[in-house]
């Protein structure tokens, strides 16, 4: 089931729930080909179904309901992103695609897991010949949708081939001022600004970084009066810290395992979820 026939996919993602299917419009919204699968063949075809009926970029989006299918549909070296819940689950879905995998493919963790079982993972998978980059992905659905903080850890090789996707989906900011740019609309993303994504550090340190911010949450949720730990929102959930993401580009996210960079916390209520500006 395909809608761009014959046509090699850029990327590929396995687990449609809110937060992958989100991902997935984003995204082709970029321009970019991706294939979908999913465990369960109904909710990828009723997916690919609302795509056709409702998405300005479903041309770009491919369903099958075949794993060797879906693997063969990708382009060379090939990018699989894993979004199911975190926990052994994740092994298990990680080692579906593996047996079909070529040396040099990569794999992305776009889950919440834990920053050990990211190092884990890519010691293992490394051993087979295999890239693994575990990613955080903050920002909840709407970010995934037009743009999410993203916390790469990994392979710098395998982050220079996927670098361009992520920085194109990322949450975006002014340049100047930090304001952040949230303009996207279904079929047409923002442009511009400075993108909310840097390679964090070696193996873990994407996913020790998506951690820590949701420990700073629940740590300091107490200390504001009256509102509770569901109404905190991190400062990298859509918007992002453009010195401390420069500074990673230059080399310094290495540092992350040594020392906790201070997010900032804004007490936002109910139905006013917003980013706040760097």
């Amino acid at each position: 089931m395909s809608s761009a026939e014959g046509k090699k996919a850029d990327i590929g993602l396995i687990g449609l729930a809110v937060m992958g299917q989100n991902l997935v419009l984003n995204i082709a919204d970029h321009g970019y080909e991706i294939s979908v699968y999913n465990r369960t063949t109904a909710k990828m075809t009723e997916f690919i179904d609302r795509c056709r009926r409702e998405e300005p970029s479903a041309a770009r989006v491919q369903g099958h309901a075949d794993l060797d299918a879906f693997v063969a549909s990708l382009a060379r070296p090939r990018k699989v992103v894993i979004m199911v819940q975190a926990g052994r689950g994740t092994d298990a879905v990680i080692d579906q695609p593996v047996p079909l995998l070529e040396k040099g493919d990569i794999i992305i963790d776009g889950g919440n897991a834990q920053w050990t079982d990211t190092i884990r993972r890519e010691k293992a998978l490394k051993a087979q010949g295999f890239y693994f980059i575990g990613s955080g992905v903050s920002g909840g659905e709407v970010g995934a949708r037009f743009g999410p903080s993203l916390m790469p850890g990994g392979d710098p090789e395998a982050w220079a081939k996927i670098e361009p996707i992520w920085k194109a989906i990322a949450a975006k900011v002014d340049p100047e001022t930090g304001a952040p740019m949230e303009d996207s609309v279904p079929g047409k993303p923002v442009t511009g600004g400075f993108a909310c994504t840097a390679l964090i550090g070696a193996d873990g340190a994407g996913h020790y970084e998506d951690g820590a911010q949701r420990d700073r949450v629940r740590r300091h949720a107490a200390d504001l009066r009256g509102v509770q730990p569901d109404e905190v929102h991190p400062r990298h959930g859509r918007g992002c810290d453009r010195q401390g993401l420069r500074g990673m580009e230059q080399g310094g996210g290495g540092q992350l395992f040594d020392r906790d960079h201070g997010g900032h916390l804004t007490a936002v209520r109910p139905g006013e979820a917003r980013p706040v500006p760097g």
